[in-house]
């Protein structure tokens, strides 16, 4: 599992998530980290290994230390770099009308009034907490369509 920063609202197991940090695995991060909905924070190189503890209570390793082999030797490859999310994150303005959800691209009238009012604030839009339903859907097409022209 790896560490993530939410920078926009997420939907992630059933709830929205405007701020924080979630832990999920690489794969399922993917979409939301494509949608620069997500940032890397840290990432753990072996997700089915749980980390041992000590008899003193401590954080510990069941494997005796080894020496790291260094970078060039032979028959050692160099380690993977992280995936670093585009510079110019892909959001929902990309298509207008739609919103991305777990990654996947969702009408927004499809999306319930409190996660629209979430985008809506996100997206800095006056007064959207009065709005209703299709005005929010309305307020948030226009504003996609301003930041995509």
């Amino acid at each position: 599992m790896n560490s993530y920063r939410i920078e926009r609202p997420v939907k992630w197991e059933g709830e929205i998530r405007k701020s924080g940090s979630l832990e999920a695995t690489a794969d399922d991060a993917a979409p939301l980290i494509k949608s620069g909905a997500l940032v890397l924070i840290s990432e753990t190189t072996n997700d089915n290994v749980p980390p041992s503890v000590s008899d003193d209570g401590t954080a510990g390793s069941d494997v005796p230390d080894q020496q790291a082999p260094q970078a060039g030797e032979a028959g050692q490859e160099e380690p993977p770099t992280p995936e670093t999310p585009p510079e110019e994150p892909v959001s929902d303005a990309v298509q207008i009308g739609f919103a991305t959800v777990n990654g996947e691209s969702v009408p927004l009238e499809d999306l319930l009034v409190k996660d629209l009012e979430a985008i809506a604030k996100d997206k800095e839009i006056d007064g959207y907490y009065k709005l209703l339903k299709a005005d929010l859907v309305e307020a948030i097409k226009a504003e996609q369509a301003k930041v995509s022209a």
